[in-house]
């Protein structure tokens, strides 16, 4: 242990690792308490979340276009680490791969059963159906992804080219808060913990949903720790393998995985209506963008939805971006500013606005064209069978859903695996662009440590307490962002003063 960063690793795992205890031991208490907490922070600070979320995407934007969007990361002669392809295929499994497949199909049959009363929309009608689909938009494409981008982009340039720690501290490095540095990290594996139990937890509702679809067994806590079970050996296997054979091949399967997927599904399902209505969502998506991202259009924030849907996606998007960022930010050496912010702020977004538009279209589709039970069997069985019914009404679904179900737990692993890398190169000491690989035991440990806690929140709340967890996990990682912000901003007006981008 003595290559452990006491003060980085101890107070995070000890306080996790009390909450996994008491979570099980007393889930009701644990549950009554996180409840209490998510109230204050949807009380008092829901202006934040959606008007950070907006700057945040504006300043990227900015960057990209000043000098500093030259900068090479790893300095003037530095090669890629990775080809596109790659370097796109590990991005998606590291970020939101889990969510729009658990997500894709189910959100929209919440918004157009319920939809957010200050919009004055009536509950299953085209109307709501478009509704539904541009807010998948907002949750699953520019603003969760500018969230990512930030400290992913902060951490490269500081990591590789100012030569600073592998610690989400340096992310601020050109503030000069030295003094934030031990404590941002510590706060910061607690936020990414947190996001990625809630992540992990999602997939293994999911998961559950489709093998209840496939063999008739009910998703039950008993299924629930049988399938995070299996998920743990293979994120084992995935952490011996490595960064290059064991991340890599597994985004590469998941990604062409993904595309085979979409293209399936635009081709045999209802192709002239999922073109129809993309359209119009995405028209409503762009002229609504202010008012939603800032809540103006929700009676500003004073709607129970707001805190119901897109506070708790910003939430989690912050919670893990802290973590994420500075294993993003690992993989893209070699690449200039300007490419980096396309990849993670364009390309990504555009691969879930594609994906959204396909299944989540399909999904409005059945329900209110078909008129399938769909909302019946979210009420019955649970926003993680919802997916399955889809999938089971097309050709060749036999075959369909077994693959999707493989993929799944793919995405689960690949994003554990990613993200546990810079929690343990974070914990220890010596990690640097030279030797960035860190222990594997410090891995299996965080991997281990974020399993228990998702089986624990599920176990006590079910998706309640997922939802919790995400909104407890991102203020502390809004906070940091804010300074991200701050950092990246002095960046851009040094390179407009010709002292940043010299080394493109």
């Amino acid at each position: 242990m003595k290559k452990v960063r006491g003060f980085v690793f101890w107070p995070t795992f000890l306080f996790l690792g009390t909450v996994v205890i008491f979570s099980f031991k007393y889930p009701e208490k644990v549950a009554t308490i996180a409840d209490h907490f998510k109230l204050i922070l949807l009380n008092k600070a829901q202006a934040l979340y959606g008007w950070s979320g907006l700057f945040f995407f504006i300043l990227l934007l900015v960057a990209a276009v000043s000098p500093l969007g030259n900068m090479r990361i790893g300095g003037k002669g530095a090669k890629p680490l990775f080809s596109f392809w790659n370097w796109f295929a590990i991005a998606l499994g590291t970020t939101t791969a889990v969510g729009i497949l658990f997500w894709a199909c189910a959100e929209p049959i919440f918004h157009m059963t319920r939809p957010p009363k200050s919009l004055s929309i009536s509950p299953n009608t085209p109307e709501a159906g478009v509704f539904a689909l541009s807010t998948l938009f907002m949750h699953w494409t520019l603003i969760p992804h500018a969230i990512y981008t930030l400290p992913a982009l902060l951490f490269a340039l500081a990591f590789f080219n100012d030569k600073q720690p592998y610690s989400i501290g340096s992310c601020l490095y050109p503030l000069r808060w030295r003094w934030v540095g031990i404590f941002t990290d510590s706060i910061a594996l607690f936020c990414l913990v947190v996001g990625m139990a809630t992540s992990l937890a999602t997939g293994v509702l999911s998961i559950a949903g489709g093998i209840a679809h496939l063999t008739g067994f009910a998703s039950s806590p008993k299924v629930w720790g049988i399938v995070g079970l299996v998920l743990l050996f293979l994120y084992i296997i995935s952490s011996l393998a490595g960064l290059d054979k064991g991340i890599r091949r597994f985004s590469h399967f998941n990604t062409v995985l993904f595309l085979f997927l979409i293209l399936f599904f635009f081709v045999v399902g209802p192709t002239s209506y999922i073109l129809s209505e993309t359209w119009v969502s995405l028209k409503q998506f762009t002229t609504t963008f202010w008012g939603r991202s800032t809540f103006a259009d929700f009676n500003n924030g004073a709607d129970k939805w707001v805190g119901e849907w897109p506070v708790f996606y910003l939430a989690n998007w912050l919670a893990w971006a802290p973590v994420t960022g500075t294993f993003l930010g690992r993989i893209s050496y070699g690449y200039k500013v300007r490419s980096f912010i396309a990849m993670f702020l364009v390309v990504l977004a555009s691969f879930g606005a594609i994906w959204i538009s396909v299944f989540g279209t399909v999904a409005v589709h059945m329900h209110l064209v078909q008129k399938l039970p769909l909302e019946n069997i979210l009420a019955t069985q649970g926003a993680e069978s919802v997916m399955f019914f889809v999938l089971s009404q097309f050709p060749l679904a036999k075959w369909i859903i077994p693959i999707f179900l493989v993929g799944l737990c793919v995405s689960c692993v690949t994003a554990t695996d990613s993200n546990t890398v810079a929690m343990a190169a974070m914990s220890s000491r010596d990690v640097n662009p030279e030797n960035p690989n860190p222990p594997l035991k410090m891995k299996l440990l965080w991997g281990t440590c974020i399993g228990l806690l998702a089986i624990a929140m599920l176990f006590s709340q079910g998706l309640d307490g997922i939802k919790t967890l995400s909104v407890i996990g991102g203020f502390p990682a809004l906070i940091f962002e804010i300074g991200c912000a701050l950092a990246l901003s002095w960046r851009v007006l040094m390179s407009l003063r010709r002292k940043e981008g010299k080394n493109s």
